[in-house]
């Protein structure tokens, strides 16, 4: 027994082992005693349940052979393409042995790999149990092309299978192939050389040196795929059976002739191979490609392994190919989708530097996002959704919110504002002065809808919807209010307090002293605000006794209404009751001081003390 190889007393029912780059003979039970990949294929040939080998990111050098054991099934299981390399080094990368269980390659690159004897250089299957490639890169073989079945059967989806010496893709008489929502391009020779029975549906075989298909025997059914940039012809030999919604850039793909498929269509517009967002590099169409949004959305195609819709599954990415209301998907192994956007939540609001969702669908490619001019960095992303968090330097008020993809296309914009707030503070008002003003609203899309939520306004004012406060005031002083705003998109801000003074006209006296004249008294006032509306009077004060104490006794002279303009100075007639007349009878030889009241309508403006003679 090898040191480190679980018994089968110790087994789970379906095991996972781990291995890494630098890990030795095991026990590989945990991640901290993860032992090496040849290891942890032994421990895993005497498991009877679904065994999984979790392989830790880095570099695993020299051929993988995965032969024969007990175990129910086999799963190599990497941390992504790019991440987990399982690297030939001059022999085959990947060997799976006739004896095999049923194996899985999950997100893992295959690379570097040399041929030997008939095998590919990256992947040879010899495996009569199947071998699925989910997620995963396989590159760069330096001889023997990228995978070649040879016996059983192999299914490959949502992988990149690219720049490979020789054909992408090599199947032998009797065995079948499933190529499922994967780029198969820039490889040396054809995409794909098959002998056997393949389905080839929603994937993308392009810029491949040798050509697209080369159907040297079998059969070959394909639908919703696009053959494009292919150096020789995009069907070299053979014809394969139309599933419908096919597109090719060239006419030799004579056998494609559905009513729902193109050929030799020059508008195809399929981009080079690149990162597009997801785990593996695809060949991106545009939204001005002919293959864009072809599929309807309840399509279902001939012979398409993945039984119903064709729409609605997922691209090699990984991304829904039926985005929010759209009601068809692209052929191909991308599905384009330019964002869109549906909401925010919350509002972008006056708190700068705070995070915002916004939902919608078409995310998965969003490269950028900015406020009006200010970038917004992307702190989370999934196709429906983004979050982000809203510039500190973003200036307030309405800005549109920028969605951009990597090349530049499916901007899209909205207005994302900060809630509407009114001002807090408003221009005072006069008394008996009518008054006019809308009230002012910073953030927010107008137009705007007004309601008072609390308070009361000065009296004789009131607060239209639209938002302007108008009337007369009749009474003087300040008061707040809460006023509540919605702008022309639903949103609004919590209530806010509103301050309004309503002043009280200054009215002065200009002399000290009032000479009087025969029966009245003219006092001399200014008014500083308009109008100065109430009563000019003048009081005395004499004593009484009141049960043997003097007791002293307020004396109304004389009072006289009056009117005046603004700054108007002017002298009023304060005609003198009988009681003002007999106090000030005498005043010509004993000079007599009195107060001098200005009363305003609604408050008291001035008193004075002025000399009567």
């Amino acid at each position: 027994m090898l040191c480190g190889v679980l018994t089968a007393a110790s087994a789970a029912t379906d095991p996972t082992l781990y291995a890494s780059p630098t890990g030795g003979g095991g026990p590989c039970s945990t991640p901290a005693s993860a032992c090496s990949l040849p290891a942890a294929l032994a421990a895993a040939g005497g498991q009877s349940g679904a065994v999984t080998i979790d392989l830790a990111v880095g570099t695993y050098s020299g051929e993988t052979a995965i032969s024969s054991g007990s175990e129910q099934s086999l799963t190599l299981d990497g941390a992504g393409a790019g991440q987990t390399i399982l690297s030939g080094s001059g022999a085959q990368t990947a060997v799976v042995g006739s004896a095999a269980p049923p194996t899985t390659l999950e997100s893992l690159s295959l690379t570097g790999g040399t041929a030997s004897g008939a095998g590919g250089g990256d992947l040879e299957v010899d495996n009569t149990a199947g071998v699925t490639l989910d997620d995963d890169a396989v590159t760069q073989a330096l001889g023997g092309g990228g995978v070649t079945l040879v016996t059983g059967t192999a299914q490959i989806e949502s992988t990149q299978i690219s720049n490979n010496t020789g054909a992408g893709i090599n199947t032998d008489a009797s065995t079948t192939l499933k190529l499922l929502d994967s780029t198969v391009a820039a490889n040396t020779g054809v995409a794909l050389d098959t002998d056997a029975t393949s389905f080839i549906y929603g994937s993308t075989l392009a810029y491949n040196s040798g050509g697209g298909i080369d159907v040297a025997g079998g059969t070959t059914d394909i639908g919703a795929s696009v053959l494009a940039g292919n150096s020789g012809d995009d069907c070299s030999a053979g014809a394969p059976s139309d599933a419908g919604y096919n597109y090719t850039d060239d006419a030799t793909c004579a056998s494609l002739m559905a009513a729902t498929s193109h050929r030799d269509d020059a508008s195809l517009s399929v981009g080079a191979l690149a990162a597009s967002g997801g785990p593996t590099q695809t060949t991106p169409l545009t939204s001005s490609s002919a293959g864009y949004d072809v599929v309807p959305a309840s399509a279902s195609l001939t012979n398409d392994p993945e039984a119903g819709a064709f729409c609605s599954g997922t691209d090699q990415r990984g991304m829904a190919r039926t985005e929010g209301p759209a009601t068809a998907c692209s052929a191909g192994a991308y599905q384009y989708a330019p964002p869109m956007i549906t909401g925010l939540s919350p509002r972008a609001t006056l708190d700068l530097g705070l995070p915002v969702t916004v939902g919608g669908y078409g995310f998965g490619d969003v490269a950028s996002a900015k406020f009006g001019g200010v970038a917004a960095m992307i702190t989370g992303q999934s196709d429906d959704s983004l979050s982000l968090d809203v510039p500190l330097s973003l200036a307030l008020g309405s800005q549109p919110l920028t969605l951009t993809n990597p090349d530049g296309s499916g901007s899209v914009a909205i207005d994302a504002v900060a809630d509407p707030t009114p001002a807090t503070v408003l221009t005072p008002g006069q008394l008996k002065v009518p008054y006019s003003q809308a009230l002012p609203v910073s953030g927010g899309v107008a137009p705007f809808t007004f309601a008072q939520s609390a308070g009361a306004l000065p009296a004789g004012l009131t607060l239209s919807s639209t938002g302007v406060i108008s009337g007369t005031p009749t009474k003087a002083g300040g008061t707040a209010f809460a006023v509540a705003v919605t702008d022309a998109d639903g949103f609004a801000a919590a209530s806010v307090n509103v301050s309004l003074d309503i002043a009280t006209p200054i009215i002065a006296a200009k002399r000290a002293s009032v000479k009087l004249s025969g029966t009245t008294a003219p006092v001399r006032i200014a008014c500083a605000g308009a109008p100065c509306v109430g009563t000019v009077s003048l009081a005395g004060s004499t004593q009484e006794k009141v049960r043997g104490h003097l007791v002293p006794v307020a004396l109304v002279l004389g009072s006289a209404p009056y009117k005046l303009g603004t700054a108007q100075v002017a002298t009023i007639d304060v005609a003198l009751d009988a009681q003002g007349r007999h106090v000030l009878a005498h005043v010509k030889k004993h000079p007599l001081q009195v107060a001098l009241k200005v009363t305003v309508a609604g408050g008291t403006a001035a008193t004075k003390t002025v000399r009567i003679n």
